[in-house]
């Protein structure tokens, strides 16, 4: 097993397992019930575990730059953006 450590990537902190690289996924989701949020996290936390850099607003407590600016942040400097929706959204 490989010892996790952070790095600072495109200014933010990146987890990732000694001597490999990592990309970054924004993981958006609706919310619309608690057990669909646990298992995003749930899986936000494997894809980290995996070394694969996860940004969730479950991390996050309050950006100083609101919301929107945040997610319109991190959608455009993520290497991956990625959404997880129910069958009954729209």
């Amino acid at each position: 097993m490989h010892e996790i450590e952070q790095v600072k990537s495109k200014g933010k902190m990146k987890q990732i397992r000694e001597g490999e690289e990592s990309c970054s996924v924004f993981i958006s989701y609706s919310h619309d019930s608690i057990d669909h949020s646990e298992k995003v996290l749930n899986l936000s936390d494997s894809l980290m575990k995996d070394g694969i850099y996860c940004i969730l607003d479950q991390y996050e407590t309050a950006p100083k730059e609101g919301w929107v600016k945040w997610m319109t942040r991190h959608t455009e400097e993520s290497d991956f953006n990625t959404a997880s929706l129910r069958d009954d959204y729209y």
